[in-house]
């Protein structure tokens, strides 16, 4: 393989799939990028941990095709620190890539591509496009409520349902759930749902820009596969049964706050401080006459915050994670929030002002003090 590319663009390839590369396999090859020339004169660069692959290309000067693996860190370290000029790339029957820019030149050790495990091939599935922006504030409002690591490995998935015209994104790790839909362009023939991993989803909201018109949504039995723009990403599903969520959300209510969304995330965070050293646990007591949060810590004191709001009902104090409850409403948007409540062991539901199509539920805490 004989190739040579801009810096910049290859840099830039390398940062789009280097998030898919293995840490700590005890397989050495997937701590490598797979390079390989594609027919229409384009470097395609791939990584793959087996469980998420991430395939994009660049621009290139093919002298001769090939296809190599180069250890992933060592040449994003390089080639982020070569000169803004041309990158030539050419490689010798030993595996050994010669890198050269201008009057800088290394020589790096690959492995065969041959070795290199490839994405499995999606048969079938339906193909559905959705707006980049949608896609990206769906994932926004959804994915904080997964769990990072969890042994029931359904809840560090993210529910996906395309039925009809939209698409629905549900996240839970047992302590809270978030709700989201929107509309995808054309409708599915028939219901699916599939379980996709939270991080996969996390990469998809990384290489959203404000240019991608659409992204490509392929689901088939086991695998799912987002294209964004010159992006390529493909992750194995979650097997599994996926908690009963809608069951969970509470039917009725008889108390609602309304609320300004930036007065309630000031206090939420300012309360935190001393919530933390007590389970991140923060009191509220709410009334016709307002909203007082509230956080105790025998170690650090006390933290108290009074604000005005809309109130319907009768009074009620009720317990929460205060960190939960400012992720919540880190990722709401508009301007005020409802939070509609019955009992307080009962779970408290958010909804921004103005949208029906947003919810996020919170478990609540035992409301005892220390």
């Amino acid at each position: 393989m004989k190739l040579s590319c801009d810096r910049a663009a290859l840099l830039e390839g390398i940062q789009v799939v280097q998030k898919a590369v293995s840490p700590r396999s005890t397989l050495q090859i997937l701590g490598n990028l797979l390079l390989e020339t594609r027919d229409d004169g384009r470097l395609g660069l791939m990584a793959y941990d087996l469980e998420i692959g991430i395939e994009t290309t660049v621009a290139a000067e093919v002298d001769r095709p090939g296809a190599l693996t180069i250890p992933a860190r060592v040449l994003s370290e390089v080639v982020s620190i070569l000169p803004e000029a041309p990158v030539h790339l050419e490689v010798d029957d030993r595996h050994v890539t010669q890198v050269t820019c201008e009057r800088s030149q290394y020589q790096l050790h690959g492995l065969p591509a041959e070795e290199f495990p490839r994405l499995p091939q999606l048969e079938g599935g339906t193909t559905v496009k959705v707006s980049g922006e949608i896609i990206g504030r769906l994932i926004r409002e959804t994915r904080f409520a997964s769990s990072a690591d969890d042994p029931r490995k359904v809840l560090t998935g993210m529910l996906t349902i395309l039925d009809g015209g939209e698409i629905q994104l549900v996240a839970t790790d047992g302590y809270r759930l978030a709700w989201s839909r929107d509309a995808i362009e054309g409708e599915v023939p028939s219901r699916m749902e599939a379980i996709v991993p939270a991080r996969a989803f996390g990469e998809v909201a990384r290489l959203i820009t404000s240019g991608d018109a659409s992204v490509e949504v392929t689901l088939s039995e086991s695998q799912v596969r987002f294209v964004i723009g010159d992006a390529c990403i493909q992750s194995r599903l979650i097997e599994g049964q996926y908690p009963n969520w809608e069951r969970v959300i509470p039917a009725s209510h008889d108390k609602v706050l309304v609320i300004s969304v930036d007065e309630l995330r000031a206090a939420a965070k300012r309360v935190a401080v001393v919530a933390r050293e007590d389970g991140n646990k923060v009191i509220m007591d709410g009334s016709a006459d307002g909203l007082t949060l509230l956080a105790k810590s025998q170690v650090v004191g006390q933290a108290q915050e009074d604000l005005g709001v809309r109130f319907d009902g009768e009074p009620i104090t009720i317990g929460f994670n205060s960190r939960y409850l400012l992720q919540a409403m880190e990722v709401i948007e508009s301007e005020e929030v409802r939070l509609e409540l019955k009992e307080s062991d009962n779970p408290g539901v958010l909804k921004p002002v103005g949208r029906e199509n947003y919810i996020c539920l919170l478990m609540p805490m035992g409301v005892a003090q220390g």
